[in-house]
């Protein structure tokens, strides 16, 4: 039952057209800053944060923190389903 709440969870993050542009933005500029993100989308940065606490809770962007600068990128395992998931739009 769990691996059904937590592909439920994944799902629910990624059913939301701003975090499917992120994912985008993402595969597309490895190790990105949330301001760039959040330029690029366009939102503001904290809204940006929390869509990027989300991706990153559900295990699909990786977070890297550099001094007061945290880069994303989407994670590893996570991007040949995340390319798929981009190839439908």
């Amino acid at each position: 039952m769990e691996k059904f709440r937590t592909l439920e969870r994944r799902i629910k993050a990624l059913a939301n057209a701003r975090r499917l542009h992120v994912l985008s933005y993402l595969n597309k500029h490895c190790w990105t800053s949330v301001s760039d993100l959040a330029d690029s989308v366009p939102m503001k940065i904290k809204a940006m944060s929390r869509h990027l606490q989300i991706l990153e809770s559900n295990g699909m962007v990786d977070r890297q923190r550099k001094g007061k600068i945290v880069l994303y990128r989407v994670s590893l395992p996570q991007t040949k389903l995340v390319k798929q998931i981009l190839s439908f739009m």
